[in-house]
């Protein structure tokens, strides 16, 4: 059995393997944009194909998300992240060995299941084992697994792109499942969750193995026991008054997430590319990998500046800079002709902005706030209803994208989405909460004191 105080590394070990679920949600987001080129050119989709084989993922993720709430609570966040590991390695496999458009959507479906219960679980269960004041870095470190993870998926179809190789860019998917399912096999079960089953002494071993020798786990338990015997498991509980604050903060920071148009670059960047003047797709590809370094990097500056700054401070500057972003995206399409360098300059220049803003803003602290937002006796089922937020906002935003670039062009587009930038803004300012440094069971205190939301972290 593990000492207290002597196992300063295994809270990192359990941050890094659960993370890897992260690293298969980007990669298996962002491989489509990759292989969807490849894919039209041998099975020859219709536009209509092409947006449905692009949304299956996204239809699978909204579905999982929405279904699996209960499970989570019943059967424990570990125990469903290795049976997600599974759904991962199934997809994918199916994917690879797809011979009909068929059954490529349906093996895309499979992902998008495996994605949305990732998409909550992960944040869930590093934020209940993360101590308060690291919280927002290990959270954090999911989503530099994401972009991580579509970063590697854009290395890969660049890899693969000039031999057409689309069976092999999603096979690689195979080898990361299995990497997260051996690590699984060696990481503890949530302490809180353990608490809620009636298992303490389980919970008080977990906290031991993962807590250092100043840790007060006496405490910790003590707060997690209170805030168990206060609750009832029931989903009315969400309909509560008292909750609303949280619901509003929780589904308001998923939904802008979303609608601030991410996902654009992410799944139709080589797309874009192309329309732009980058003539051949190898070009186009290795574009839209610049955009996965941007990710990375400007993910990787703003982790230690969560819990360093704090949530709002990142949250304000990342809305002003994807504004200003897009909006001088949309002007340029605007005002300046296309075939000139400047104008691919000044795009470029611009989409960094964009993406390097929402990097350090939404990406990460999206999936933190919400895993902080909810009670822990229905934070597993709020946090699924959050994440089928976020799932259906990016469906809607995916399968308008086309439609709209036809109504209104990229230059109206990007200015739709530079208006929704600026009222993430808004939102922020006015209602979203400091949670720097603040337990889970102190939030939920400050919800059952009656606070508005702008006091919940107080």
């Amino acid at each position: 059995m593990f000492k207290i105080g002597k196992n300063k590394g295994v809270i990192y070990w359990v941050v890094f393997v659960s993370a890897i679920s992260g690293l298969l949600f980007g990669f298996d987001t962002g491989i489509i944009s990759g292989t969807i080129l490849f894919i039209n050119k041998e099975l020859q989709l219709s536009p209509f194909d092409t947006s449905l084989l692009t949304s299956a993922a996204l239809f699978g993720a909204c579905i999982s998300a929405v279904i699996s709430g209960r499970i989570v609570d019943y059967c424990g966040r570990r125990h469903l992240l290795m049976f997600n590991a599974l759904l991962f390695f199934c997809g994918a496999l199916g994917s690879a060995l797809s011979s009909t458009f068929q059954l490529l959507v349906i093996s895309r479906t499979v992902v998008g299941f495996a994605i949305g219960i990732s998409s909550y679980v992960v944040p869930l269960y590093i934020s209940e084992l993360a101590p308060f004041s690291r919280r927002g870095i290990m959270v954090g470190l999911n989503q530099l697994f994401i972009v991580i993870g579509i970063f590697i998926s854009y290395v890969v179809s660049y890899g693969f792109s000039f031999g057409d190789h689309w069976h092999l860019m999603f096979g690689v998917g195979v080898i990361l499942a299995i990497m997260l399912f051996i690590g699984l096999l060696l990481v503890p079960e949530s302490p809180r969750w353990l608490m809620v089953i009636g298992r303490e002494h389980a919970a008080r071993e977990v906290l031991e193995m993962v807590r250092m020798a100043s840790s007060n786990i006496e405490l910790e338990l003590f707060e997690i026991k209170e805030s168990v015997s206060e609750q009832r498991k029931d989903w009315k509980m969400l309909l509560k008054a008292w909750l609303l604050p949280a619901m509003m903060v929780g589904f308001g920071i998923a939904a802008f997430q979303q609608l601030v148009g991410i996902n654009v670059f992410v799944y139709y960047g080589p797309l874009i590319f192309t329309s732009i003047g980058f003539e051949d797709v190898s070009g186009a590809v290795l574009a839209s990998l610049g955009i996965g370094a941007v990710l990375t990097i400007f993910t990787i500056i703003g982790l230690p500046l969560i819990d360093r700054w704090g949530r709002r401070p990142l949250l304000l500057l990342g809305s002003t800079g994807m504004t200003l972003g897009l909006l001088i995206i949309s002007m340029a399409f605007w005002f300046l002709p296309k075939e000139t360098w400047f104008f691919k300059g000044l795009l470029l220049i611009s989409v960094t902005i964009y993406i390097a803003s929402f990097a350090i803003s939404f990406g990460p602290i999206g999936w933190l706030m919400i895993s902080e937002m909810f009670p822990l006796r229905v934070r597993g089922l709020a946090m699924s209803l959050a994440t089928a937020t976020i799932w259906g906002t990016n469906m809607l935003v995916i399968s308008t994208f086309l439609p709209l670039v036809h109504w209104l062009q990229l230059k109206g587009v990007f200015l739709l989405y530079s208006i929704l930038c600026f009222l993430s803004l808004l939102f922020v300012y006015f209602l979203v909460p400091e949670t720097k440094k603040v337990s889970l069971e102190h939030i939920e205190a400050n919800l059952r004191m009656g606070k508005k939301s702008r006091e919940l972290g107080e």
